[in-house]
């Protein structure tokens, strides 16, 4: 079953800013706390906008250097920092609403890890 914070709920979250309607209820999203009955619009954000992430990279640069390279190892090639996160995603939101037309696909190949 999907618990509270499920990405399945993020997807909807993204729908629904984007304009479908979707019955739904705030209750799923990150953020609620089912304790205090209270939606936390502030900690649903930063998980729109990858603190989590960046929290998680933080903690790997500091425990686990080698993993941190082997994890974010694109995020480093395209000069991602933790505290850049934020920033990330505003453009990539921005790039969105300017043009939300699909790119074109490219061929790839997948590599064998």
């Amino acid at each position: 079953s999907t618990t509270t914070g499920h990405r399945v709920f993020a997807a909807m979250k993204g729908a629904t800013d984007g304009g479908l309607d979707i019955p739904h209820n705030h209750k799923r999203f990150a953020g609620y706390d089912k304790e205090a009955k209270e939606f936390d619009a502030e900690a649903m954000k930063d998980r729109i906008f990858g603190a989590h992430v960046s929290e998680y990279m933080e903690k790997l640069m500091d425990e686990d250097n080698a993993k941190y390279q082997q994890l974010f190892a694109d995020y480093i090639k395209e000069g991602v920092e933790p505290d850049g996160m934020e920033d990330l995603y505003t453009e990539v939101h921005a790039a969105i609403r300017e043009d939300p037309s699909p790119a074109e696909k490219s061929e790839f190949e997948v590599e064998d890890r």
